[in-house]
């Protein structure tokens, strides 16, 4: 069988009890798998783009999915049906974390700004307060439901945290 071309870590989820996978090609396709990795559904109509990112629920039906240059998009039920969030921004994503339920969502863009939404991505709001940075990577608590995020840079390694998707306020703290 074919192998996925370039997959790097950002681009492959999994559920919490590993039965649905999901990797996307950095130019390429989403795919997907229902038994724990042995066979491979491609998601063309996720399309085909320069995907960057993308995040499971826990339970592995609510898909969210991030490129460069585009906009979010979305599956809420395992794959079948992909939605494109026009109500998104279009940015150069770099990375999108869900919790648990799927319901909240956080992506970072590239020279961009931090993006949540707390509707299973139908809607997002733009977060000002972190200001337009270099964001590369986004984690969030899978079992909280929305109550802690953390977002680093990729340049010089600060981390903001916040305590809610919907009212994010950035906390500058040095890693060294």
């Amino acid at each position: 069988s074919r192998g996925l071309g370039d997959v790097y870590k950002r681009q492959v989820d999994i559920s919490s009890d590993g039965l649905v996978i999901v990797a996307a090609e950095e130019d390429g396709y989403i795919y997907a798998s229902n038994d724990f990795g042995a066979t491979w559904i491609t998601q063309k109509s996720a399309g085909l783009r320069a995907w960057s990112a993308l995040s499971l629920n826990s339970a592995g039906d609510r898909i969210a999915a991030c490129a460069h240059n585009d906009y979010i998009v979305t599956c809420s039920n395992g794959g079948d049906v992909w939605e494109v969030q026009k109500n998104s921004f279009k940015d150069v994503y770099q990375d999108i974390s869900s919790d648990q339920t799927g319901q909240y969502l956080v992506a970072v863009a590239f020279k961009g700004y931090i993006y949540t939404s707390s509707d299973f991505g139908v809607t997002w709001s733009k977060q000002l307060s972190a200001g337009q940075q270099n964001w590369w990577a986004v984690a969030s608590n899978k079992y909280s439901n929305g109550s802690h995020v953390a977002v680093a840079t990729s340049f010089d390694g600060t981390v903001y945290t916040s305590v809610s998707y919907t009212h994010l306020r950035a906390h500058e703290t040095l890693m060294n």
